[in-house]
C-alpha cells in the first residue's frame, strides 16, 4: 500500500528559514549594489565636472588674445575678477580663418552652484553665441590673475571645488589649472 506523507511541520519551517535568509542575502546585496552605485555616481560627477569646466577654461584661454575687464552680454554685466574671466578672441570666419578686427567673448564665470561658458559673438563670427552650464556641484570657483590689474596678466589660474552630498556622505574634487595667454 502506498500513502502518500506530506511534509512535516518541521521541515515547512526549515524550508522558510532557508527562503528568508536567502531572501535577506538577496536584499543585503542590491542594497549594497544600489549604494555602490551612487557613491560612484557622486564621485565619477563631481571630478568630471570640474575637468570639464577646466577643460573649456583650457580652450577658451589658448584662443584668447586679451582678458578684457568688463562686457555686457543681453542686459547683464559681466566684469573680470575672481570668480568671473572674460576672454577676447579674434572671430573666426566658417573656414577657421581669422577675421581682422573682430572679437569673440567667452566669459567664465559661476553662479550659486553652477558653473558657465557664455559666449558673445559678432554676427560674422562662425562660433555659435549661447550659455553652456558645466556643472550643479560648484562649491567655490576662484580666478587668480599674475597681476594686480586682470586686464595686463599673462596668465590666469583656475581652481574649482565641486561637492555632492549622498546618504550623509561628502564627495568632493579640487581641481586647479593655470593657463598663459598666447600674446602676453
Amino acid at each position: 500500500m502506498n500513502t502518500f506523507r506530506g511534509f512535516s511541520v518541521i521541515e515547512m519551517i526549515i524550508v522558510i528559514a532557508i527562503s528568508v535568509i536567502l531572501l535577506l542575502a538577496v536584499v543585503e546585496i542590491y542594497v549594497t549594489y544600489s549604494n555602490s552605485y551612487l557613491y560612484q555616481n557622486a564621485s565619477i560627477n563631481t571630478s568630471s565636472s570640474a575637468a570639464a569646466f577646466l577643460n573649456e577654461f583650457n580652450d577658451m584661454s589658448l584662443q584668447a588674445d586679451a582678458i578684457v575687464a568688463s562686457r555686457t552680454v543681453s542686459g547683464t554685466a559681466y566684469t573680470t575678477g575672481s570668480t568671473t574671466v572674460i576672454f577676447e578672441m579674434p572671430a573666426i570666419n566658417s573656414s577657421g580663418d581669422v577675421i581682422s578686427n573682430t572679437y569673440d567673448y567667452a566669459i567664465l564665470y559661476s553662479s550659486s552652484t553652477s558653473a558657465y561658458r557664455r559666449l558673445d559673438t559678432n554676427a560674422s563670427s562662425a562660433r555659435t553665441a549661447g550659455t553652456k552650464k558645466f556643472s550643479d556641484l560648484v562649491s567655490n570657483l576662484t580666478f587668480t590673475y599674475d597681476n594686480a590689474s586682470p586686464t595686463s596678466a599673462s596668465s590666469v589660474t583656475a581652481d574649482i571645488s565641486t561637492k555632492a552630498q549622498v546618504k550623509q556622505e561628502n564627495f568632493t574634487s579640487h581641481l586647479k589649472q593655470q593657463v598663459y595667454l598666447r600674446n602676453k
